[in-house]
């Protein structure tokens, strides 16, 4: 089993007046203690495996809420409960040591359950998932599907260490407009078919065709994974 890392590329962190609460794990892509300053960049929705063998090392948590306190439970065994001070902005766990499996928050508010999140430990890649943001499509030749593609293990929890290459095809009346998957430092181009995941992620966006009303099929293939597809329809 792969040691965690938070994950999703794609995600960004917004302020909201909803109730929120994001983990997040203060170590860089090497495994390595990071800044605060920088622990921002990994507020992104994925998994609990940090890369290499971090069992028993120390790996800080922190916990990025809207409530007032959380407490934080490694595979069931609470952590302790936190209160944020004024002008606080988030609560650290600096001395947690990493085991594999499951690392929960349940946030409070007014003493009161608020929100909560859960990563978990990924093992070895074993399937694609496909997820469009919608299925219903107009046949006007703008209207546009954005599938998120992302790496899971056996268990269907979202790989973040996979970096796959991802070959695409659509079959029906409309055509990939571009692929992407949030890595700021890749040099693949939007317009090519494949795109290597990062952080277990990847990203694909079809548009219609214009007049041509019917059913549109894209599949996603990568070495030693069986392929995933995932059907739209252009009205």
């Amino acid at each position: 089993m792969e040691p965690y890392t938070s994950g999703h590329p794609m995600r960004s962190l917004r302020w909201t007046c909803k109730s929120t609460t994001q983990l997040a794990i203060e170590l860089n892509r090497q495994g390595h203690r990071i800044s605060a300053d920088t622990v921002g960049r990994l507020l992104k929705a994925s998994g609990y495996s940090l890369q290499g063998n971090r069992e028993g090392e120390v790996t800080p948590v922190h916990v990025y809420t809207s409530g007032d306190e959380a407490e934080l439970f490694l595979n069931g065994q609470s952590l302790g409960r936190k209160k944020k001070m004024p002008g606080e902005f988030r609560l650290r766990w600096d001395d947690v040591k990493y085991a594999p499996g499951e690392i929960r928050v349940i946030a409070y508010k007014a003493g009161r359950p608020w929100a909560e999140d859960v990563r978990k430990t990924a093992s070895a890649p074993a399937e694609i998932n496909l997820t469009a943001d919608r299925t219903s499509l107009r046949a006007d030749g703008t209207d546009l599907a954005f599938v998120t593609v992302s790496i899971r293990d056996a268990t269907g929890t979202p790989a973040p260490r996979a970096d796959n290459s991802i070959r695409f095809t659509l079959d029906g009346p409309g055509e990939i407009i571009a692929t992407d998957n949030g890595n700021p430092i890749s040099f693949e181009s939007f317009q090519a078919p494949t795109r290597r995941a990062f952080n277990g992620f990847a990203l694909v966006i079809v548009r219609t065709h214009a007049g041509r009303p019917g059913k549109l099929t894209l599949r996603a293939e990568s070495d030693g994974l069986p392929a995933a597809t995932c059907v739209l329809e252009s009205r």
